[in-house]
């Protein structure tokens, strides 16, 4: 017996493929064609098509079935996008030329492109095309093994959705993992999830909780698999507690140690600015001094001492830590060893 969630899953997705094709289409389509192309029957795409008139014709009409066709009014009824608007849907496809690495997501990518097109007017268009090929976005320092990122988000929010549990490879050994989300950072995806392992229960293998939430860098994971083993939370609780996790994290660091605060003083102006002009941390105070230290700055609830320590070197002579006193001891090590390498 099929699952409802599924049947209502695989629907959605046919009425959206729906929407395009009608949206792609100049005059008219055949009922026939339709049915064919998403493999169902011509009375499942009429019903189809009734649902998306009640949901989007509720002021003009789109199109009509008449006669075994569909007959699509789509360029008669636009209106023009307001600029603001535009820009903000422009930026938002720019971000996703990160998904056209790969077949799956190129044909993806291409085809919200034509559905984007097909709904603006002429004068929308030529903008349109003119300020896309005016913003340009860096593929460098992103993961070079991104060739599925498409399928594999898609598999993962499709399991949270039916509160299912996934499997993935890293290495050679099997991980079963109970998704909460996704993360980008950096240039890279991460899966925030709690990891379990499969006991023996009498005839069956049921999962056991193995680790706690966590995160795992899309790109060194493969074996993508969803595994129909049921979720203890709900889809609602894992968003709060994703956020949570998340909180904790410095850019793409999980929590290592309890909350610290971080005291950095700097001693070179331009430097300064530079950290002033950015939010760090949802807990960051910036004060201004004279002299040689120009500012001093201070980070709470910080857990994550790697990606800091990293931050820290980063800007080389102009900063100093002054507390906690154990991380300046660290950095201090660690600058010792880098002068061994010169």
């Amino acid at each position: 017996m099929t699952n409802p969630v599924s049947r209502t899953i695989n629907r959605r997705d046919r009425l959206f493929e729906l929407l395009t094709t009608l949206l792609e289409s100049t005059s008219e389509v055949s009922l026939v064609k339709l049915a064919k192309t998403h493999q169902v029957s011509i009375d499942t795409i009429r019903r189809d098509l009734m649902m998306l008139d009640n949901l989007i014709c509720k002021e003009r009409q789109y199109f009509e079935i008449h006669w075994g066709k569909v007959y699509v009014y789509f360029q008669e009824n636009i209106a023009p996008i307001k600029e603001d608007l535009q820009m903000y849907l422009i930026l938002a496809l720019k971000q996703m030329e990160y998904f056209a690495n790969d077949k799956s997501g190129d044909a993806v990518y291409k085809k919200l492109i034509r559905f984007t097109e097909k709904s603006m007017n002429e004068l929308d268009q030529e903008r349109f095309h003119n300020y896309m090929a005016h913003i340009h976005i860096s593929n460098y320092a992103y993961p070079i093994n991104r060739n599925s990122f498409y399928e594999q988000v898609t598999l993962v929010l499709k399991a949270i959705s039916k509160g299912n549990f996934i499997s993935v490879n890293k290495g050679v050994y099997t991980r079963y993992l109970d998704p909460f989300g996704i993360y980008f950072a950096k240039g890279a995806f991460y899966l925030l999830a709690e990891e379990y392992e499969l006991i023996s229960n009498g005839n069956r293998r049921i999962p056991a909780k193995k680790k706690e939430l966590r995160h795992f860098r899309f790109d060194r994971l493969s074996k993508w698999k969803e595994q129909e083993y049921e979720s203890p939370i709900n889809s609602s609780k894992k968003s709060a507690l994703s956020k949570k996790y998340l909180h904790a994290m410095w850019e793409a660091e999980g929590p290592q140690k309890e909350p610290f605060t971080l005291e950095l003083a700097v001693f070179d102006k331009k430097v300064w600015n530079r950290i002033k002009e950015r939010q760090w941390t949802e807990k960051q105070t910036f004060i201004d001094n004279e002299g040689a230290e120009v500012g001093r700055l201070f980070f709470d609830s910080i857990t994550s001492e790697q990606e800091i320590t990293k931050w820290i070197l980063g800007w080389g002579s102009a900063v100093q830590v002054i507390k906690p006193i154990w991380l300046k001891e660290a950095i201090q090590k660690e600058i010792k060893n880098m002068l061994k390498r010169y």
